[in-house]
């Protein structure tokens, strides 16, 4: 498996995830920062950010973050499969708010 990067969409509990960050770690294990990525708008109360695929519009949910050991996270087969650079910028800069 290739190495994880910051902007890759996976699956995680069969639902789909961006991963936001790297490096982290649960005890000794290495660990990612996930958020879920859907295709529906979220309901005002939930904090999300929307970006722009290839497969259309999604919202990022950086409200509902989840940091998970990697070997959880499984490859997607249909869909987007990572986010571009300046969409994950925009996205990064709204978690750090």
């Amino acid at each position: 498996m290739a190495a994880l990067q910051p902007g890759f969409v996976r699956t995680y509990a069969h639902k789909k995830v961006v991963i936001l960050k790297t490096g982290l770690s649960i005890g000794d294990e290495d660990a990612v920062l996930i958020a879920p990525l859907i295709s529906a708008k979220p309901p005002a109360a939930t904090r999300g950010v929307e970006v722009k695929t290839g497969y259309g519009r999604r919202w990022v949910l950086i409200g509902q973050l989840n940091t998970v050991k990697p070997a959880g996270l499984i490859t997607v087969w249909k869909g987007p499969d990572r986010l571009k650079p300046d969409q994950m910028k925009i996205v990064l800069q709204e978690l750090d708010k």
